[in-house]
């Protein structure tokens, strides 16, 4: 059985497809360009580790351990994209995207079970750095172009990362590349020959919390008396339950019972017009 990924695991596997779909999308212009395109992926594209980001010059001596070569294994033919993630993410800018800090109860549409759970989002900003590496400069330049051209289209610039939030159950969220933020910066090189380009992209979301699956259920409160009051109909209705038995009962509350609900403690919430308090344990 394929375990769901973690977070990290799905900013890379997400990452990787968007670098994976731009060699797809990317019209070459030169010999280099059209032999980058169409040699192996794994020749083509490869990850590096986080701190490597802002050193293209170590990115590429990484790279170059590999030896050219027809046999199997890694090669370090040029040109060749490399990329490494930031390894300290920072919350995004509050103008752009907001989070829900506070637990909020919900039921999961996803989750078969239909558990009332607790659920937050919480904002985030990834950096993502590209290195390009060529030893022709107008294929560099186009490159780097094209790739930034690339992240400006509104179906591209959007990433979706399938997330676990507990017991099996995952959940998609949607990360947005600000196309205002992509410049290509070209990094000087004891290398004559050699001309390298860097784009840096910031990938801003919220990622999912849940608690109450998946080995958190001691965190996750048991609702054992609900009230509902419709005011319209003048109908008051107590739900009881008993957390130990799981027995329950509903009982016709009179007004002079329900009096004001917001002051007979619990967890006040809307539904469908309806006023519920919710009493936990």
């Amino acid at each position: 059985m394929t375990m769901p990924l973690s977070v990290r695991e799905a900013f890379q596997k997400s990452w990787g497809n968007v670098l994976k779909d731009f060699r797809e999308w990317l019209l070459p212009d030169t010999a280099d360009l059209i032999h980058w395109k169409t040699r192996p992926l794994k020749e083509a594209i490869a990850a590096c580790p986080s701190r490597m980001v802002d050193d293209a010059e170590v990115m590429l001596s990484e790279w170059r351990k590999n030896q050219n070569s027809n046999d199997t294994g890694m090669t370090s033919f040029l040109p060749v994209m490399l990329t490494a993630f930031d390894s300290v993410p920072s919350p995004p800018d509050a103008s752009s995207i907001r989070g829900v800090p506070d637990w909020m109860p919900v039921i999961l549409p996803q989750d078969p079970q239909k558990r009332m759970v607790r659920m937050r989002t919480i904002p985030i900003a990834v950096r993502a750095q590209i290195a390009i590496f060529t030893d022709n400069p107008h294929s560099a330049l186009m490159f780097a172009s094209q790739f930034c051209a690339y992240l400006t289209s509104e179906t591209k610039r959007v990433m979706t990362l399938t997330v676990n939030v507990g017991d099996g159950i995952t959940d998609d969220c949607e990360f947005v590349v600000l196309d205002n933020s992509l410049y290509p910066s070209k990094v000087s090189s004891e290398a004559k020959n050699l001309t390298i380009f860097t784009v840096d992209v910031t990938l801003n979301g919220v990622i999912t919390q849940v608690i109450g699956l998946d080995g958190a259920e001691n965190m996750q409160k048991v609702v054992i008396e609900a009230d509902i009051s419709d005011t319209e109909n003048n109908s008051y209705v107590r739900w009881v339950a008993d957390s130990v038995t799981g027995e329950t009962w509903l009982q016709r509350l009179t007004t002079d019972q329900v009096l004001l609900l917001e002051n007979n403690g619990g967890e006040l919430l809307l539904l469908n017009g309806k006023l519920l308090r919710l009493v936990s344990e």
